[in-house]
């Protein structure tokens, strides 16, 4: 009777899966461990160290539930593997020689090894023999990883090539490496990889850009959508670190197809390069979402001069019609759809004039914003009701003039001292952008009684969730799903066993958040990103200790923190004043071991240098994350980087409270 040790079921295990994802079978490294794991329970069980061939099969056909083999096939084809006697010799020889090789370079399984290191001061004959061995490790797979960063396989992973190559029919380790493809097609790379036992991020994280392109895609196409999404993190991680990115277009459809495409990407590609002319309506729709206002009413001014009807119908039928301010119409547009157009143009204007004035308090902005609305009604006057262009018609029109006419008469009370109900005033205030709408409950709050100010703030409270959520942020999720966890999502893993997924089980994770404290600059140049860290504050409340404003001089506030205590710390900032920054670092990084500092570096106080201070908090095991706006001082950034702190650049406000929310979350 043929029998196996757990030592040779590690190999056997990974030549079988091997075996039949080659014939289409979707066997996942999950299913591998899971085989491995209830054949050393088995044995523990029976009181054995081994297991016979039909024992081996009975395990394999219960967990590699997608496996759609009958028990014979899968008796023979171990069989086939492990009783071969010249087949097993050839595999323990070609191990040999692998291991032969690494004594040539000095280095062990599992170990880093840089071929210039190794060659530095080597004399001519060794250099040759180190050269050749490194060569041949490389292009058998036992080497990873570009030059500088190399990786030798661990034991697993070497016997596990050993066994590929003596399977593929070769006879040594010279005949394998001279026969090896040089550049290896997206299929063979996954698999490559995924005979390892999973993706390791360290791994991914050393291959360039087409290599995880290639991994990704291959991926999705054998509908492994766990795996996807994790390269696909990485490849969103490289963007928002501002390294450079060689194909766009291919890039944001991967993301796309992994279901990973999130507007802040879309945001950063579109403002990095040239290629927006070859950007998707979906993705252009996408990035206006994200951007500024300013921003984005230019890149689609510019964006809708060249388009077709149909794409131009397409496009207004995404995005919100606000953004037409500064926009013309395509000549290709006629007729009632080219008045409709520009009264969809003037009413965007009006708006903006309406929310301009409610902002400065210019009765001019009033004014403009009243001719723009009398425009706009001459002009829907003359068109038909059923006049469309995509989803834009008079309804949305007239939905423009009637929030304009209300800002403008809600400001204008204001201004004349007239009490305003605060309960009238959200539903207009979550019409408008988020600073616009800080800065008129900013200005009504100072000029309100101690009873008004109550309920300004209880309103501010109220809407923060809102605002966030109208502005792409939302609360901080308690679980998630995963592939390993506490929790069985029985409904999930039902189906993705029913659709043959390779990782079917699914798992309910509780998401490991921890506390952290915040240290936001509140002097003048800051005021966008300090609003909008207070904004993202409000939906993680529980989860700070600590928050501290400061300018040249600080205020303290000590959690825990309600929506409400953050509605009043927002509506009391004042912001001005030179910045101290290392005053304000000592002061919130006790008691978390994580702090979070939003700051533009710019250290104007005669104090301790803020870099002396991270090094200090560092060599207490404490981490210290910067959000700098793009203007930064450079040279304290690169001074805070090499003292072990972490700065992290956001282009916008925006970006920088969605910045904070996935630190929070990991």
């Amino acid at each position: 009777m043929t029998r196996y040790s757990l030592e040779e079921l590690k190999t056997i295990l990974l030549v079988l899966a091997d075996e039949f994802r080659r014939e289409g079978e979707r066997i996942g490294t999950g299913e591998v461990l899971v085989s491995y794991s209830l054949s050393e329970n088995y044995m523990g069980l029976l009181g054995k160290d081994w297991l016979d061939v039909d024992e081996l099969v009975l395990i394999i056909k219960s967990s590699w539930t997608t496996l759609k083999k009958d028990e014979k096939y899968i008796r023979e084809k171990i069989l086939s593997i492990t009783q071969n006697d010249r087949f097993e010799e050839r595999v323990k020889k070609i191990h040999q020689e692998i291991m032969k090789e690494l004594e040539v370079l000095g280095a062990r399984p599992g170990t880093h090894v840089s071929i210039k290191r190794l060659t530095r001061h080597a004399k001519k004959k060794e250099r040759v023999k180190i050269k050749s061995a490194y060569t041949k490790l490389k292009r058998i797979g036992a080497i990873k990883g570009p030059q500088g960063r190399e990786k030798i396989a661990d034991n697993r992973a070497l016997w596990s090539i050993a066994y590929k190559l003596a399977r593929e029919g070769y006879s040594d380790l010279l005949h394998a490496a001279k026969s090896m493809k040089t550049r290896l097609t997206r299929d063979e790379i996954y698999l490559q990889i995924e005979s390892k036992m999973g993706f390791d991020d360290e791994y991914l994280s050393n291959l360039s850009e087409s290599a995880l392109l290639k991994i990704g895609e291959a991926a999705i196409k054998k509908h492994d959508i766990s795996t996807a999404k994790k390269i696909a993190r990485t490849v969103k991680n490289r963007i928002l670190e501002g390294r450079p990115v060689r194909d766009p277009e291919r890039i944001l459809s991967f993301l796309q197809r992994s279901k990973e495409l999130t507007p802040e990407i879309v945001q950063e590609m579109v403002m990095r390069g040239n290629y927006v002319d070859n950007i998707s309506i979906e993705m252009l729709s996408t990035a206006l979402e994200s951007m500024e206002e300013e921003k984005g009413a230019s890149l689609l001014a510019s964006y809708l001069k060249d388009l077709k009807d149909t794409d131009i119908e397409a496009l207004l039928g995404r995005i919100d019609p606000e953004l037409l301010w500064r926009s013309k119409p395509p000549a290709t547009i006629k007729g009632d759809k080219k008045t409709l157009f520009q009264a969809a143009i003037y009413a965007a204007k009006a708006l903006k004039e309406a929310k301009t004035y409610a902002l400065s308090l210019d009765p001019a902005r009033a004014d403009m914003s009243g001719y723009y609305i009398d425009k706009t009604k001459k002009l829907l006057k003359n068109i038909g009701d059923g006049t469309r262009l995509g989803t834009l018609n008079k309804e949305k029109v007239e939905e423009l003039l009637e929030s304009a006419e209300l800002i403008i008469g809600h400001t204008e009370s204001l201004a004349s001292g007239i009490p305003v109900a605060t309960d009238e005033l959200e539903p207009i205030l979550l019409r408008m952008e988020y600073m616009e709408a800080v800065e008129i409950l900013r200005r009504l709050y100072r000029s309100s009684t101690e009873e008004g100010r109550d309920r300004i703030v209880m309103s501010l409270s109220r809407m923060l969730t809102r605002l966030a959520s109208r502005n792409g942020l939302s609360l901080v999720s308690r679980k998630y799903k995963n592939n390993y966890g506490a929790r069985l999502d029985l409904r999930a893993s039902l189906y993705n066993i029913i659709r043959m997924s390779p990782r079917p089980l699914v798992f309910w994770t509780k998401l490991k958040t921890k506390e952290l404290s915040l240290a936001i600059d509140t002097s003048s140049s800051m005021k966008p990103y300090a609003s909008w860290t207070i904004l993202v504050a409000s939906l993680f409340s529980k989860h700070i200790r600590k928050i501290v404003t400061f300018s040249h001089e600080y205020t303290i506030y000590n959690g825990p923190f309600s929506r409400k205590s953050l509605a009043e710390i927002l509506l009391n900032m004042d912001f001005y004043g030179r910045t101290n920054i290392s005053g304000a670092i000592k002061a919130v990084s006790e008691p978390t071991r994580r702090i979070i500092v939003v700051t533009d570096l710019e250290q104007t106080i005669d104090d301790e240098p803020p870099w002396m201070i991270v090094r200090n908090l560092v060599q207490r095991g404490k981490t210290i994350v910067f959000i700098v706006p793009e203007k930064h001082d450079l040279d304290m950034r690169k001074r805070i980087v090499e003292e072990g702190g972490r700065v992290i650049v956001a282009r916008t406000p925006r970006q920088a409270a969605k910045r904070i929310l996935t630190l929070i979350s990991r």
